[in-house]
């Protein structure tokens, strides 16, 4: 056999391999797109599954005025109860721009990657507690703009302040707590408060603009919280309420 034949063949053998590498490439990345879109069909439909529960803790706490009565009498030598709302975004702010910021930059520098220079790009590098205090700084940065127009929007459609009071402490409590649960590193934790936290901004926003939200907010609670047969549903909430009761007392 001719050099020039071998040549040829070792061609062919080579085309042929690169062949059946794309129609792999091809048939994984399909598999992939359908793995996707199920996923992403299952991801549609779990929230309601996941949410109400959450939902109803917020609503509850909302109801039974438990910020008002525990949480506000510490505040009201500080802020003036009309303008909780907005201190609560004053506060959040501050927690963001120099808190966290120093927290992030310090742990970055205590590692090793901080780059003076090139702060942003050395962001990729960091690991550990450092990569989880820089994920939850983007993450409140993320959240507050829907968080600060939740509060804009309930003080010009004049949501009642106690519930203003109610939705924006709740959120910047429970952020606090997701934040420790974050870089502490327990993601059970921080899950179920992110989710509360967006409850109770959410409720800033339906209060807002759903007609007579108000009157659906009552039936709702008379429904589930006053009804025997959903008695069980108050347990945890009410143990909630008994905790803070004794922790605020």
């Amino acid at each position: 056999m001719s050099s020039e034949n071998l040549v040829e063949k070792k061609v062919e053998k080579v085309e042929k391999t690169e062949q059946v590498t794309k129609d792999d490439a091809k048939e994984l990345e399909s598999a992939i797109e359908k793995k996707i879109l199920k996923r992403m069909l299952i991801a549609t439909f779990t929230p309601f599954l996941i949410h109400p529960p959450f939902a109803l803790t917020v609503g509850y706490l909302i109801k039974k005025k438990w910020v008002i009565t525990n949480i506000l009498p510490y505040i009201k030598p500080i802020i003036k109860q009309s303008n909780v709302p907005f201190g609560m975004v004053g506060a959040l702010v501050a927690f963001m721009w120099f808190s966290m910021t120093a927290w992030t930059i310090t742990s970055r520098m205590a590692q090793g990657t901080y780059d003076i220079n090139s702060p942003r790009l050395s962001q990729k590098r960091v690991t550990g507690l450092s990569e989880r205090l820089q994920s939850a700084y983007e993450n409140t940065l993320e959240q507050f703009p829907a968080f600060a127009a939740g509060v804009i929007i309930a003080h010009l459609t004049k949501v009642p302040l106690g519930i203003q009071i109610s939705c924006t402490v709740s959120y910047y409590l429970f952020r606090w707590i997701w934040f420790i649960s974050y870089v502490s590193n327990y993601p059970i934790i921080r899950a179920i408060f992110f989710i509360l936290a967006n409850w109770s901004m959410f409720y800033l926003y339906l209060f807002s603009v759903i007609n007579n939200f108000s009157s659906y907010f009552e039936m709702i609670y008379e429904e589930l919280f006053l009804s025997a047969k959903f008695r069980i549903l108050t347990v945890p909430l009410f143990l909630l309420e008994l905790v803070g009761s004794k922790l605020y007392s």
